[in-house]
Parts: structure tokens; C-alpha cells; sequence
């Protein structure tokens, strides 16, 4: 997904580095807003919004952890309206 999304250097990084940290800094921030729902309730429900015009009838929004009260909030925020 992310290589067709243009960020093949980024995966072919990933792929070959053993270093964690290095691995994990080659993920560039634009590349995590292509893959995911990130930013404050209003710019993420602007993009969740995009993405269904786009053709998904529905977005599935998981939480990092059970009980994540950073989580529930925007779990939250998001319900459908």
C-alpha cells in the first residue's frame, strides 16, 4: 500500500534496516497521513469524510489499546452523527 502510494524508498528501508529506531524514523509523517486518520476531531472527520465520498460505505476506527482513555475520547468525538 505504501509503495503505491509513492513511498517505495521508505519500504524498501524498512525492509533491509535491523535498527528499530531508524526503521521507525523512515516513516515519513505525509506517509502516516495516507495510511491513517491523524490530527484534531474536526481534520479527522474531514478526512473520514473524504474517504467515504471515495467510495467506502464505512471507515472502521480501532483504538491503540482497550480502555485508552485518549481512545475513547476520540472514539468519542468521531460516532457517526
Amino acid at each position: 500500500m505504501f509503495a503505491a502510494a509513492g513511498f517505495g524508498e521508505a519500504v524498501d528501508l524498512a525492509r533491509t534496516v535491523a535498527d528499530t529506531p531508524l526503521r521507525a524514523r523512515s516513516a515519513e509523517a505525509e506517509a502516516e497521513a495516507t495510511a491513517g486518520l491523524i490530527g484534531d476531531p474536526a481534520a479527522v472527520r474531514t478526512r473520514m469524510d473524504a474517504c467515504v465520498a471515495a467510495g467506502p460505505g464505512e471507515i472502521a476506527a480501532v483504538q491503540a489499546t482497550a480502555g485508552d482513555p485518549g481512545g475513547e475520547r476520540t472514539r468519542t468525538a468521531l460516532a457517526p452523527r
